[in-house]
């Protein structure tokens, strides 16, 4: 439900650059850099196969801060790297019986991501970019399997290029951590978040 709800509210955004106006100039011939905060969403953690009698794993909230660059390959086509850094924190909770101490903790863990992707520019002002991440798990020690592996990350979004070879943007997301975990665990945890990325970039 929660990832439905994502996919519904990014076609409608990007349904609405259809009636957007102004903004004639062309990206094609540029390569932005610029700064962007991600938020405003949910997490959660998740094993592909749940087991029986481990404990109960909810996340609480997150944010992201990163650099990134966007390289234009042609019109409509570019490609999307930087560096990021995301936080999460999360409760667990003890899968014990009423006599043992059950009492709901809170945690966090760290995440260095690098977005290796693509962004293909739609109806002008909208996009949709996808493609793999990075990830490098930073947070020491944690309640959680480690997330150093590859991720995927997929948005819908919107864009607006002014004059002066500023852009800024919108871009709602759903991403998996550690989708392939460089860990031996048999059944590993995975961190899942959908939200916004909001973003500011400069043409050099």
């Amino acid at each position: 439900m929660k990832k439905i709800k994502l996919v519904l509210l990014s076609l409608v955004i990007t349904g609405c650059s259809v009636f957007a106006q102004g903004n004639e100039s062309s990206d094609a011939d540029h390569f932005f850099i610029g700064l962007y905060y991600a938020g405003f969403g949910e997490n959660d953690i998740f094993r592909s196969d749940e087991l029986d009698g481990t404990p109960y794993y909810n996340g609480k909230n997150y944010f992201s801060l990163g650099v990134n660059s966007v390289l234009a390959l042609n019109r409509w086509l570019n490609f999307e790297s930087g560096v990021g850094f995301v936080r999460h924190r999360y409760t667990v909770t003890p899968n014990l019986p009423p006599t043992y101490d059950n009492e709901t903790k809170e945690y966090s863990l760290s995440i260095l991501e690098i977005p290796v992707t693509l962004r293909a520019t739609i109806l002008r002002y909208g996009f949709v970019n996808g493609g793999m991440l990075i990830d490098m798990d930073i947070s020491g020690s944690s309640q959680v399997d480690s997330q150093t592996g590859l991720g995927w990350v997929l948005g819908l979004g919107l864009q607006y290029t002014f004059k002066k070879g500023i852009m800024v943007y919108v871009n709602p997301y759903a991403k998996t951590h550690a989708f392939i975990p460089f860990t031996a665990e048999k059944y590993p945890q995975k961190v899942w978040e959908s939200g916004f990325r909001l973003g500011v970039m400069y043409a050099l």
